[in-house]
């Protein structure tokens, strides 16, 4: 119950919005800084990243995630 109103005091927004639309919102606003050609990858990319984040709780939890994700796009680009 503390924990709650904790969060509620530290985040106002994320309160007011449901998980879905948290997890869209940083989604878009990630992707709008990437190439739009690889726009549904890296929506893709960031839902998963917050929901990393979401569960472990580490940022860099998610970082190795993207990095995953970059290496992997690296190596596409390479064959």
């Amino acid at each position: 119950m503390a924990e709650a109103a904790a969060d509620r005091q530290a985040a106002p927004l994320a309160v007011s919005f449901g998980l879905r639309w948290r997890y869209l919102l940083s989604g878009l606003l990630f992707t709008v800084i990437h190439p739009a050609a690889s726009s549904v990858g890296v929506m893709a990319l960031a839902v998963v990243t917050a929901l990393v984040y979401e569960r472990t709780g580490r940022l860099t939890a998610s970082m190795a995630v993207h990095f995953g994700y970059n290496l992997m796009v690296m190596a596409l680009w390479t064959l």
